[in-house]
């Protein structure tokens, strides 16, 4: 069953980041499980250099718990990596079974994948997102499994253009007023439905 929503490095990092000899008391279900990859994605930072940890002695502990944890020899350089909790976010608004193409578009305008990615990334992030909308559809408390799907594909450009402008917003305001009114403004232009446009722009973000 894990490895159907996570990796088996995440199940090894459950074990191997706990004090040995100790009760784990666990649920694949809500945060718990969504903080188990933040840590684990964190420690993989830490390895790579990408973050520091509060003192030498948890830096330490964190990296040889990554290392244990990783299946054969880390490699070289750190791997292309999307936050579990934000793949479970939109692989519950986008299957990524019929939308992996949208899904890999809009991480590449946000700034969380890099313009060009192998064939090798992109399945390997296929099967994260695979995953991580598995574990939404069985585990996640909130059944984020909605929204996108909803939308008749004649309509989707639509929400793609929200996304698109409203990144421009982000990136060009400070305010979350003015960002808020020029988005209230692009879903006027696009002819959306505020309510769904405003609930749309968040959940992605």
């Amino acid at each position: 069953e894990w490895l159907r929503i996570a990796s088996p490095e995440s199940f090894r990092y459950l074990y191997l980041s706990n004090r040995p000899n100790h009760v784990i008391e666990f649920t694949l279900e809500g945060n718990p499980f969504i903080l188990l990859n933040d840590r684990l994605e964190r420690s993989e930072k830490i390895y790579y250099g990408v973050e520091k940890a509060e003192n030498e002695g948890i830096e330490t502990n964190l990296k040889r718990s990554y290392v244990m944890s990783s299946i054969g020899e880390p490699s070289k350089e750190m791997p292309l990596r999307v936050p579990y909790s934000f793949a479970a976010q939109l692989a519950g608004m986008m299957n990524p079974k019929n939308n992996f193409a949208q899904i890999i578009e809009l991480l590449q305008k946000t700034g969380h994948l890099p313009e060009k990615i192998s064939k090798e990334e992109e399945t390997t992030l296929l099967l994260e997102f695979t995953r991580a909308r598995a574990w939404v559809e069985t585990y996640s408390p909130d059944k984020l499994v909605t929204f996108i799907e909803s939308i008749d594909t004649a309509t989707f450009a639509d929400w793609k253009e929200l996304f698109e402008k409203s990144i421009n917003v982000i990136k060009d305001n400070d305010s979350p007023d003015e960002i808020q009114q020029k988005i209230y403004d692009i879903s006027k232009e696009l002819d959306l439905q505020i309510k769904d446009a405003f609930k749309a722009f968040y959940q992605v973000l």
